[in-house]
Formats: structure tokens, C-alpha cells, sequence
């Protein structure tokens, strides 16, 4: 079985590249905008790609991270992992968006859907089979609405509001 693992970090790293162009990208300048609005202006660009996915959080691999506590006593039931769980493992995050409805309420609006899901695997944990020890899935849907609002120095130029669930 740890043959197999073996070509799951390239796997995910592909899928993360495929997932996230705009990712690879750089910004485009934007004379007075601020970041929120340069990333509205590449996602405007990528939108019109057959098959782009946006990026919504952010996409990354850690191939090592160390816990303190990776919560042997949850996996007590299955005598094979409980107690063997490693503090060292590898994680990572996926996440992208893509839009549902443009230009709704005058052309202000987009409501988008988003999928995140990180994963804290037992990568290097041979004795036990190198496991997934958590996965966490979190689904989302949202409504972007662009506004002109300033009050005093501060100004509001988006305003979202969505439903997210995480398990």
C-alpha cells in the first residue's frame, strides 16, 4: 500500500495546479485600486476560460508540518492507529470557486459557488499505512454585491453574504 501513496503528493500538486491558475498569474497593476480590485480584474480575465476555477482561499501543499497533540484518542477503537499516530505530517488545502449567476440587481450582483477542503495526512507513518487523519470539507454559497459607499476615509466596496458549512 505505500507504493501507491508514493504518487499522491505529484497527484496533488497537479490538481492543485490545475485548480488555481489564476494562482500562477501576478497581479495586474492597478493604478488606484486596492488588491481586492485587482483580483476582481484577474478573475474578470479567467471567468471567460472554458476551464478555469477561480481560486477562492488559498491552495497550498505543506509536505511537513508538526502537531503537539494529533488526537491518538480518537482512533482508540482502531487498534491498528490508536496510539501510532505521528506529529509529523503533511497538509494541505484546495480551494475554488466558480460563479453562478452574473450581473443579477442591476448588474451589481454575482452569486458564486465554493468548495475547501483540507487534509492533514499521516503521510510519513509506514507502521500504520501513512493515513489521512482528518479531512475537512467545506461547502459555500455566496452572493457578491459591488457597492460605492464611502463614509468619511474608509470606503466599502464589496459587500458578500453566503451560507458555508464545514464537516
Amino acid at each position: 500500500r505505500a507504493a501507491g501513496n508514493s504518487a499522491f503528493p505529484a497527484a496533488v500538486l497537479l490538481l492543485l495546479a490545475a485548480v488555481s491558475p489564476t494562482c500562477a498569474q501576478t497581479l495586474p497593476e492597478a493604478s488606484e485600486g486596492s488588491a481586492i480590485e485587482a483580483r476582481r480584474v484577474q478573475e474578470n480575465g479567467a471567468k471567460h476560460s472554458r476551464f478555469a476555477l477561480l481560486a477562492h482561499k488559498p491552495n497550498y501543499l505543506l509536505p511537513a508540518t508538526y502537531t503537539s497533540s494529533p488526537n491518538n484518542p480518537a482512533y482508540s477503537s482502531f487498534p491498528d492507529i490508536g496510539g501510532h499516530l505521528e506529529n509529523m505530517e503533511a497538509k494541505f488545502q484546495i480551494s475554488f470557486k466558480i460563479p453562478l449567476w452574473e450581473g443579477l440587481l442591476g448588474g451589481k450582483a454575482d452569486i458564486y459557488a465554493a468548495y475547501t477542503q483540507l487534509a492533514l495526512w499521516q503521510a510519513y507513518n509506514a507502521r500504520i499505512s501513512a493515513p489521512f487523519r482528518e479531512i475537512n470539507y467545506e461547502p459555500e454559497a455566496f452572493l457578491v454585491y459591488r457597492t460605492d459607499i464611502s463614509f468619511h476615509e474608509a470606503r466599502l466596496n464589496y459587500f458578500t453574504l453566503g451560507f458555508n458549512h464545514q464537516s
